[in-house]
């Protein structure tokens, strides 16, 4: 189904990013990942139903997609 689509591909959205950051040289603390991660999180559980794309979370959050 569709909604099961958006959850998993949220998920996997979420896994990347959180292992992209988690990779980092530096504390979460110091780079104020801890707050964009927290915002991702609560875009993603607010639109999960609906398709997400990089551009989309990037937008939101004023990462960069790259």
């Amino acid at each position: 189904s569709a909604s099961a689509y958006s959850k998993s591909s949220a998920a996997a959205i979420m896994g990347d990013l959180s292992r992209y950051f988690l990779d980092k040289s530096q504390p979460l603390e110091n780079v104020g990942i801890q707050a964009t991660m927290k915002t991702l999180t609560h875009y993603i559980h607010q639109h999960y139903k609906e398709r997400l794309t990089l551009d989309e979370l990037s937008k939101h959050t004023y990462l960069s997609k790259t």
